[in-house]
């Protein structure tokens, strides 16, 4: 079965509703799961970032807050295995 990428444009848009549930190939080779928002009432404040944390003309290396890990983390989107989208609304 063919896997769906989702579009850098959704990412963000979901990424900026709520928590995104997906998982990706890391540079080892090992496969992470990440449950990731930009949602700014769900990032601490002390790691709030002063402005967009995502440069609008990268459109491969995306930060995200890894709401589990409590972190920011990046993820290649030509990396993305699976994307359950928008788990929850925030």
């Amino acid at each position: 079965k063919e896997r769906l990428r989702p579009t850098y444009a959704t990412v963000m848009k979901h990424l900026y509703r709520g928590i995104v549930s997906l998982s990706f190939t890391k540079k080892d080779g090992s496969l992470r799961e990440m449950n990731a928002t930009l949602v700014t009432s769900a990032i601490p404040a002390k790691h709030q970032k002063e402005s967009l944390p995502n440069d609008p003309t990268e459109k491969e290396n995306i930060l995200v807050w890894d709401v589990d890990q409590i972190g920011w983390r990046t993820f290649k989107m030509s990396t993305i295995e699976s994307y359950d989208g928008l788990v929850k609304y925030l």
